[in-house]
């Protein structure tokens, strides 16, 4: 695949801050649509940014409502702020009102010390009639984990492909209520002991018939993920018999901080230095868009396809600990590269004291994107 016929690239559908808002007042009074929205229910203040401003561009548009509610566990982390989670979710039942539906839909996390949530939610939409009665499905990421909504939406993509759902050309938009240093307070608690593959993203690393192939390791850095790191390598390492991993880390370039770039690497010379990541290795994609996360890794993704091929070939893993724009990007990448995604599972999530004692409104702090990838921009 050249990459020209990289299917987001170089066309595709971004909207962010002021231009939000102004899309949806377009987009809704342009004709009649029947909307899934479909968000995460979670401590999170931005958790309805996104509902909040598009049910008030047009307040007369179909809209049914889906909340995912993550059943981490009563031991998790995250049950010390199951007020700041009733809050918000009185909030939304505020905004629906009795003019549009709510379905609540339970995904427990674990079975034992298993992780299911990523099948749980992918079986969401197992039956691809669920879909059917609707114009538009909007999965808003902002409270969503990436172990949720990476094979939620590529359930989602899987099933619009079918010619019978194709042809009704149902758009598929991704809503994200982006705080970077929201992302940095957010720190996942009681890490799981060893790294895996996110469901419905294992491409070929389950396979000993590809036990041989080098691996080409895409990690997207982010802050204070250092463990998370070095567990995931951990996972690769011992699969490729002492070969060393051909390791890409892709760091936010341009930043609203102009500085990031540096502290990152700061923060990683250990890792850079330990596994001889040379300068040229490095990927720097916009922080604020996903296309061009995509974009990177996808490329460098071909280009070692084709330099290794005469070897038979290799195997591509992405990992994302950065923030979800960045991680939307990586999901892009990974789908379609057919690249498996590492992760590191925890146990639940904590804030930090300042952001625990904020009080924070809808709306405040963030910066709304809306993502367009799949329906009428795209046949």
């Amino acid at each position: 695949m050249a990459v020209r016929e990289m299917r987001w690239w170089p066309n595709y559908f971004l909207q962010k801050g002021k231009n939000f808002d102004g899309f949806w007042q377009r987009y809704l009074s342009s004709k009649q649509r029947n909307i899934l929205y479909v968000l995460g229910k979670g401590f999170d203040p931005r958790m309805n940014c996104g509902i909040a401003l598009i049910l008030k561009a047009n307040s007369d548009c179909r809209l049914t409502c889906m909340v995912i509610n993550f059943e981490e566990g009563k031991y998790s982390p995250s049950q010390a702020y199951m007020n700041k989670v009733n809050s918000n979710f009185n909030e939304l039942k505020k905004l629906l009102g009795d003019q549009y539906d709510l379905i609540d839909e339970d995904i427990a996390m674990l079975d034992g010390k298993k992780r299911i949530g990523g099948r749980r939610a992918a079986e969401l939409f197992a039956d691809r009639k669920k879909l059917t009665p609707y114009t538009d499905i909007i999965v808003d990421i902002s409270a969503m984990p990436r172990s949720i909504f990476f094979p939620l939406i590529n359930q989602i993509l899987i099933v619009l492909a079918y010619n019978d759902i194709r042809e009704k050309k149902i758009n598929l938009h991704v809503v994200v209520a982006e705080d970077f240093s929201q992302d940095i307070r957010t720190s996942a608690k009681e890490l799981d002991e060893n790294a895996s593959y996110m469901f419905s993203f294992f491409a070929d690393m389950e396979l000993e018939s590809h036990a041989d192939s080098p691996i080409i390791w895409f990690p997207v850095l982010g802050e204070g993920k250092q463990i998370q790191i070095s567990t995931i390598y951990k996972l690769l390492e011992p699969r490729i018999f002492n070969r060393e991993i051909e390791v890409c880390p892709v760091l936010p370039f341009p930043s609203r901080n102009p500085k990031r770039v540096d502290n990152l690497i700061m923060e990683y010379h250990r890792f850079f230095v330990e596994h001889n990541i040379e300068s040229r290795n490095v990927i720097f994609a916009d922080e604020q868009n996903p296309f061009d996360v995509y974009h990177q890794i996808r490329n460098a993704g071909l280009h070692y396809d084709v330099a290794l091929e005469p070897l038979g070939g290799c195997r591509k893993v992405v990992s994302a600990t950065s923030s979800k724009l960045l991680s939307l990007g990586a999901l892009m990448a990974a789908r379609e590269g057919k690249m498996a995604v590492a992760f590191v599972g925890s146990q639940g999530y904590t804030l930090d004291k300042k952001e625990k004692e904020k009080e924070s409104a809808i709306g405040d702090d963030c910066e709304l994107f809306e993502i367009w990838i799949n329906g009428e921009p795209y046949f």
